[in-house]
């Protein structure tokens, strides 16, 4: 098959490179011949920089037909071999396509100058007729599948050193769904009494946080209102554990959540410059709306309005606007609150200026009606124009970028309870924060309350502890009846490549080690929380009373530390090139796991 220039392009093998295209465009063709490079050329950057795995010398005859005078040693060659280049796909059957399409191009491959021909393809590089069945042979346990299969496969042989020797086979769909509910149900079934803690910790909550785990099960049921609410929000985080997980490490410090990270979270997720336009844009037509009122001050403010009035508030929001983005925010959630009705900007149509006016209920307008306004072509004229500035902020605040703004904003204005400019003490936001922690009734309509940042932080440090709870008790059951899940795999691939402390060194690795090891940065391909690590164990074996009960252990924990990371690097020789197929699918724990191995 010829190849276009793009395609040509993608066999850089020197260069990691993302290729973005359609279907049917020759992309497995190009990902195959890609995967053929990594085989034939001797001189690559993964050779130049990287290790040489451990190879076999020469494969048993078995399929292999070739004589071995025409076979090469292994160990010798200078390209990669088909176990050195991991080639992940979304689905087995992509994978199965993969490896056979690559048996059939590796089939066609023979010695002799480039060319190909209805036989195959011939390549200087392939110096011995027999290599093409060697490689025909290894290609049959590449590592070659889907990401979760590559995991399994990585682990398998590790089991019972990362603490999962009693698994036999993974949980079906249906019988994982069981499992499911039995936690569930086994996590309501709980008594509080710290006089039963012994049970919560038998059903498999962790020791040191069964009281809290078990006071946050009985918090969120009184946030959402009930057992049964609180039980369907678990259960549509079972299938996002990987979600949680990647949540809570941008938005924990110190071990807890932070008000702060999370509003970070909420004002990253959408672009600065977006917010400032739009704020210019609602600026420029509020400021139009002051000038019209000031320039028909005669017969709407003749004697200009009073302090504390949405007029004064609109003048003084259209005289400045704050450079912070949440601040913006905000600002623009004040302008809503001076153009529409009390609440009005949660409903689904935005009624800007209600009857050519600004309102006026307990936050008084501050202007005369139009009605008032006895000449007809005054009145008229006036009235054309209010139309036109409520127009035009229905149009900026419909707009693509306004409904997008609109969403930030109603956040900023359910989570800061700052007050608009010129408002009176008696004005009171739309919706009221409630009390944190909740009463048990409130004697108000419930759309007349929501949570602050600081009781959303609660929520969320409430609802992550009793998915925790709730992930020990489903992992109790899955012992019962030695069985595991693919969120097994992750975790237990996590500790087998230090992606964080493994399970099994919790019960005797000091804190101060786990701690570290739990902290690994933004780049995880770099080991600094493993050296980290290692330079806290030397500091407690120079101070062994820093480290408590593990004092007298500190030997063997080095030696378990050492071994897991002599191991770590060994799994890593054996993988020297990666290439993945629909990438933008993997989560950010699978992506953080590949980028162990690299």
């Amino acid at each position: 098959m010829r190849l276009n220039t793009a395609q040509r392009l993608a066999l850089n093998i020197d260069s990691h490179i993302v290729i973005d295209a359609g279907a049917g465009t020759g992309k497995t063709s190009t990902i195959v011949h890609r995967v053929i490079e990594h085989y034939l050329t001797e001189d690559q950057r993964a050779t130049r920089i990287l290790p040489a795995p451990e190879r076999p010398a020469r494969l048993p005859g078995g399929m292999i037909t070739a004589p071995s005078s025409e076979r090469i040693d292994l160990r010798e060659w200078g390209g990669l071999l088909p176990g050195e280049v991991v080639l992940l796909t979304f689905t087995n059957r992509a994978a199965d396509e993969m490896r056979d399409r690559l048996r059939s191009d590796i089939a066609g491959l023979k010695p002799g100058p480039t060319g190909s021909d209805v036989t195959g393809r011939s390549d200087p590089r392939i110096r011995d007729a027999g290599f093409g069945e060697q490689l025909l042979t290894l290609i049959e346990d590449a590592p070659i599948g889907t990401i979760d299969s590559f995991l399994n496969r990585l682990v398998s042989p590790y089991r019972g050193h990362l603490g999962d020797a009693l698994s036999r086979e993974n949980v079906s769909d249906a019988g994982r769904a069981l499992l499911v509910e039995s936690a569930l149900n086994t996590l309501w079934r709980l008594p509080s009494s710290m006089s039963k803690i012994g049970e919560a910790v038998d059903a498999g909550l962790p020791s040191h946080m069964a009281s809290d785990i078990l006071e946050a099960r009985d918090r969120i049921a009184s946030h959402y209102s009930g057992r049964w609410t609180a039980a369907k929000v678990l259960r549509n985080l079972v299938d996002k554990s990987v979600f949680i997980e990647e949540a809570s490490r941008n938005l924990m410090q110190n071990g807890r959540f932070s008000a702060e990270l999370l509003h970070q979270m909420i004002i990253s997720s959408i672009e600065p410059t977006d917010i400032r336009q739009h704020a210019e844009l609602i600026q420029s037509i509020i400021g139009s709306f002051c000038n019209l009122v000031k320039d028909n001050s005669a017969v709407l403010a003749l004697d200009g309005w009073p302090a504390e009035s949405r007029m004064a508030c609109i003048d003084e929001l259209s005289a400045s606007l704050p450079d912070d983005p949440w601040e913006q925010l905000v600002w623009l959630g004040h302008t809503l609150e001076c153009t529409l009705n009390r609440g009005g900007y949660l409903k689904t149509t935005l009624s800007f200026l209600p009857y050519n006016n600004l309102p006026s209920d307990d936050w008084i307008s501050g202007i005369g009606k139009i009605s008032s306004i006895k000449d007809r072509t005054s009145k008229e004229h006036v009235k054309s124009e209010f139309k036109a500035v409520s127009d035009n902020l229905k149009a900026a605040w419909s707009s693509d970028t306004g409904q997008l703004v609109l969403h930030f904003t109603k956040l900023a204005m359910f989570l800061d309870s700052t007050r608009p400019p010129a408002s009176p003490d008696s004005w009171r936001p739309t919706v009221t924060p409630l009390p944190n922690p909740l009463p048990e009734r409130i004697d108000t309509k419930p759309q007349d309350y929501g949570f602050n940042l600081d009781a959303e932080v609660s929520n969320l440090e409430d609802l992550y502890l009793v998915h925790h709870g709730f992930k020990g008790i489903l992992q109790k059951l899955k012992e019962r009846d030695e069985v595991h899940d693919f969120d097994d795999i992750q975790r237990l691939a996590g500790d087998l490549l230090l992606a964080n402390c493994p399970s099994a060194c919790r019960s005797f690795y000091p804190e101060s080690m786990q701690d570290l090891l739990d902290s690994i940065s933004n780049s995880p391909w770099t080991d600094d929380h493993i050296h980290m690590t290692f330079d806290e164990l030397k500091r407690l074996e120079a101070n062994p009373n820093l480290a408590g009960e593990a004092a007298s252990d500190l030997g063997a924990i080095r030696n378990d530390l050492q071994y897991r990371f002599e191991l770590l690097k060994s799994i890593r020789r054996r993988y020297r090139a990666f290439i993945i197929d629909e990438a933008q699918d993997n989560s950010p724990l699978q992506w953080r796991l590949l980028a162990r191995l690299w």
